[in-house]
């Protein structure tokens, strides 16, 4: 898959790092795997994550309510913000990711980690599509640009809408993601 930069290295979190965050790997024993359960798509609507203190909306949810893949998509997002503000990995990461990126995500994020930078408690999405093993999905990038210890952006932040593909495996709790890319951008106007 091609992966595009970005245009701004201030949405270092959730682009920079998120285009090399692949992998195949499995959850590893000692990591926090919950029980697999059966999750099957239908018209009522899933119950929602609680997302760990992170205000993940996504903009057009009501279309994508009965799609569990999408409720854990928006945790996996959460858990990415939770990593990042607390410098440590979060438990719901290791939920939501393959080894693979739970480590690709601790690597970028240490240089970041080490300067005090955090991001915002608030992300904004949108659901471009969802299959059984993908869910494509639009990120507003100032809503994850880095902010340094005296809460100023560290740079101006891209005004788009970048494009963020996840592969994931598994169904229910035991679903996980295997990748987390960013593949250029969404069109749309700023929410």
């Amino acid at each position: 898959m091609r992966h595009r930069a970005p245009r701004v290295a201030a949405v270092v979190a959730l682009v920079v790092l998120a285009a090399g965050c692949g992998g195949d790997d499995e959850p590893s024993a000692d990591a926090a795997t919950p029980s697999p359960s059966a999750t099957t798509p239908t018209s009522a609507p899933v119950a929602q994550p609680d997302t760990l203190g992170v205000d993940v909306r996504v903009t057009n949810l009501d279309a994508h309510a009965a799609d569990p893949a999408v409720a854990r998509w928006r945790l996996l997002n959460a858990a990415i913000v939770r990593t990042t503000n607390d410098r440590t990995v979060a438990p719901a990461l290791r939920q939501v990711a393959t080894d693979a990126v739970v480590r690709d995500f601790a690597k970028r994020l240490a240089p970041g980690w080490k300067d005090g930078w955090t991001v915002p408690s608030s992300v904004i999405l949108r659901i471009e599509d969802s299959r059984p093993d993908r869910v494509v999905g639009c990120l507003w990038s100032p809503s994850q640009a880095y902010r340094g210890k005296d809460g100023k952006p560290v740079s101006t932040p891209d005004q788009s809408w970048l494009r963020i593909v996840s592969t994931y495996s598994g169904s229910g709790d035991a679903l996980r993601f295997g990748s987390f890319e960013v593949d250029g951008t969404c069109a749309g106007e700023a929410p």
